[in-house]
């Protein structure tokens, strides 16, 4: 199969570190799809036309006529040019190395015009009236959720990596939304780069959030019970590793030292880390944090539970299609405060064989998540999609 991956987002040179879960899924997804033979590329927005490639996979970035950050009344028009221009590249594309199959990444109407001559499918990793749910952003929200339900409902073929978001939207648009989990295996040969953990963190005990440092990845959650965190265990630290991003105009890392109070010299931020410096830190951390308020099997949860085994993450938001509480991981409300300082509590307590119990469990859980497994679902998916086509 020749498999084209269409994004709105993904790397823009060639050594760029992937942040976030939609450019870190394509690129694992398409590296396993090549491995297993298929040809690949991803199709992608930048500030030019250019055909390159990005760690063996070849990308052909499209350059959008309008920006994001244009007039108001430019940002209805984004989506439509960028469509059009996908296209076109699609045509292109084609004319060299005939396509078999398109999947698009939802977002911002991703795939709202997709072009019906190639057997597409819909891949869910942001749902934006599920995850901004309740958040006041005015018009802007308003656009972005009438494109992507456009979006939706122009497919027959869509899955999400999780119910969380998969049912809802199935529900918004009357179409079967399949549930395929996003795959997940650390690079056999990755070899750990210790010079960041060494510099900072050697010899110290620490909890660790890493990823985007946003709000709806719970950042304020931990910011409001961060000064009790570090009251009831002196001992420790609070580790916060990926992009920095604000509230209210505030650098969030500046929010969380202030939350600190007195303990404010014991929180650190490493800045966004590449795997191999970044994987040491989730290895030797007491435990991850993720409150997130919305997600949807991220694979950063994927990662934490291979590395370390020991996770606090939310009902609600997919961690508990992932893990069992007090079993192989914890979970707790969303934007509850209390709870998680409580379960960080509950992690301190626990005895060195009561934490080597969960983490055999947690990597019995990661079984259903493998590229053998995960990855061959998808490329069944792939297969029956084609062969309805017509």
């Amino acid at each position: 199969m020749h498999i084209v991956y269409v994004t709105w987002l993904f790397a823009k040179s060639e050594n760029e570190v992937l942040e976030g879960g939609i450019p870190n899924y394509l690129y694992k997804i398409a590296n396993y799809m090549q491995k297993q033979g298929h040809r690949v590329t991803i199709v992608t927005t930048g500030k030019s036309e250019r055909q390159w490639t990005y760690m063996g996979i070849p990308v052909h970035t499209i350059k959008n006529p309008y920006e994001e950050k244009g007039r108001y009344a430019d940002r209805w028009l984004v989506p439509i040019f960028r469509e059009t221009a996908f296209r076109q590249a699609l045509k292109e594309i084609n004319s060299k190395n005939p396509i078999t199959i398109v999947q698009y990444a939802a977002g911002n109407g991703t795939g709202m015009l997709h072009d019906k001559r190639f057997p597409s499918v819909l891949w869910i990793p942001t749902y934006s009236r599920k995850e901004f749910k309740g958040m006041n952003l005015g018009l802007e929200y308003r656009r972005i959720v009438l494109y992507e339900k456009w979006a939706a409902k122009s497919f027959d073929y869509i899955f999400a990596p999780s119910k969380v978001y998969g049912i809802p939207l199935s529900q918004e648009i009357g179409k079967t939304v399949s549930i395929i989990p996003t795959p997940y295996e650390i690079e056999e040969d990755m070899v750990e780069d210790t010079s960041v953990y060494d510099r900072i963190l050697k010899e110290k005990k620490y909890f660790l959030f890493f990823g985007r440092l946003h709000v709806e990845k719970g950042i304020l959650t931990i910011a409001r019970c961060i000064k009790d965190i570090l009251s009831r265990h002196p001992d420790y630290y609070i580790c916060f590793a990926g992009f920095m991003g604000s509230y209210n105009g505030q650098n969030l890392i500046k929010l969380l030292r202030q939350s600190a109070g007195e303990h404010k010299n014991r929180v650190i931020y490493t800045g966004k880390l590449k795997h191999p410096q970044l994987y040491p830190l989730i290895r030797h951390a007491e435990c991850v944090l993720m409150p997130s308020l919305s997600d949807n099997l991220p694979n950063a949860c994927l990662e934490a539970l291979f590395l370390n085994g020991i996770v606090i993450g939310t009902k609600g938001a997919s961690f508990d299609e992932i893990y069992i509480d007090g079993e192989s991981g914890y979970l707790i409300e969303i934007d509850n405060s209390d709870q998680l300082a409580q379960a960080v509590d509950r992690v301190v307590s626990m005895s060195e064989e009561e934490k080597e119990r969960m983490r055999g469990k947690a990597n019995e859980v990661l079984k259903k998540y493998t590229f053998k497994k995960a990855g061959g679902q998808l490329e069944r998916y792939y297969q029956w999609v084609i062969s309805r086509f017509s």
